[in-house]
């Protein structure tokens, strides 16, 4: 075995091979701009050539940091965060950063382990989706320094920096366009998590309700128990809001109008009013959250909000390096992206 072989590349050997300095070849790996393409690729295939790895460890602790960021989300098999995760791990990367995930199924425990995780990673900034169950992990983990953004959700006693989705407006649009259609009474068929997302969606189609001459008092706000084991809340589920669909739906004014949190409660509503016998839209509208990859392809389409996920991840994955990169301090800044209502066959075409 050749004494090359007996131990770890490092950058010292990389640069000795390619007669190069060992910043040129540090600055190459790192994917510095100003660096020739050429030179680049002559390093990056001797990197390879060789097996080398970066020794992330050893540089968080000569250089206190390790280029990468925490990405802390409750349910990776949302669509919504599925999709947020792979805008911001495209973009990390992008920027030279390595992604570290970590799912907390809007569990307490969870969130104080993925604190920990990251603060033994180092990492240089995070990303979080809170449940809101306490702050007390991410007043943690910003006492050690760590910059940090929320997405969707704030905190609820720290101001932090926040990213996400006007759910309140995005309520609000679809129930203006529920009552301009002709459908009244309105069910909505709501998430149970006392989390300030649902409590704004719930208050933008109260503010419709008022704009459009309605009483609010006079909607009905159904409460589904989401899926949970062991004190986790589970990915939804269609079936969280079918059994209570058939009870409530089975008599109901035509033109009754449903907004359901998120589109697979709605996709529950839809099996429920077919088992039912009741056509959409003329017996029952359907208005969903999220516009899911299934939203447009059911019969009728399902009319939703969708979210902006791309611009979001984009301005979390920017506002977190900018932070780090520059460690300039500021006034926490709430950005919230406006959602697009998709109107389909779900719901009637506006009469006013």
């Amino acid at each position: 075995m050749t004494p090359e072989a007996a131990r770890p590349p490092t950058i010292k050997t990389i640069a000795q091979n390619v007669g190069m300095t060992a910043n040129t070849v540090s600055r190459a790996l790192r994917g510095s701009g100003s660096i020739s393409p050429t030179t680049r690729d002559k390093i990056l295939a001797e990197a390879r050539r060789l097996g080398y790895v970066p020794n992330a460890a050893a540089r968080a602790l000569v250089l206190g940091s390790a280029n990468s960021l925490g990405l802390v989300m409750t349910n990776p098999s949302n669509p919504f965060y599925s999709e947020l995760f792979s805008v911001v791990e495209r973009r990390s990367r992008k920027d030279g950063y390595m992604l570290h995930l970590a799912a907390t199924e809007e569990n307490l425990q969870n969130e104080e382990s993925a604190v920990d995780a990251m603060l033994r990673w180092r990492v240089d900034g995070a990303i979080v989706v809170s449940s809101q169950g306490s702050d007390a992990p991410w007043q943690r983990l910003m006492a050690n320094g760590v910059p940090m953004i929320c997405v969707n959700r704030p905190l609820l006693e720290v101001d932090c920096e926040l990213v996400g989705i006007d759910y309140e407006q995005g309520a609000y649009d679809a129930t203006v366009h529920m009552l301009d259609s002709g459908h009244w009474p309105l069910v909505v068929f709501e998430e149970d998590l006392e989390i300030t997302t649902v409590h704004s969606r719930i208050a933008g189609v109260h503010r419709a309700c008022v704009a459009r001459g309605r009483a609010p008092e006079d909607v009905s706000i159904v409460r589904i128990e989401s899926p949970r084991e062991n004190n986790s809340t589970l990915p939804w589920q269609p079936q969280s809001a079918y059994a209570e669909a058939r009870r409530r739906l089975a008599h109901i004014p035509r033109g009754t109008g449903v907004i359901a949190g998120n589109d697979f409660l709605a996709l529950g509503v839809y099996r429920a009013a077919n088992e039912l016998g009741l056509s959409m839209p003329e017996d029952l509208g359907v208005c969903g959250q999220g516009d899911h990859p299934f939203s447009a392809f059911l019969n009728p389409g399902l009319t939703t909000v969708r979210a902006p996920v791309q611009e979001i991840g984009a301005a979390a994955v920017d506002w977190i390096i900018q932070r780090v990169r520059t460690g300039s301090d500021h006034a926490p800044a709430h950005r919230r992206f406006a959602p697009e209502l998709q109107v389909r066959g779900s719901t009637m075409t506006v009469n006013r």
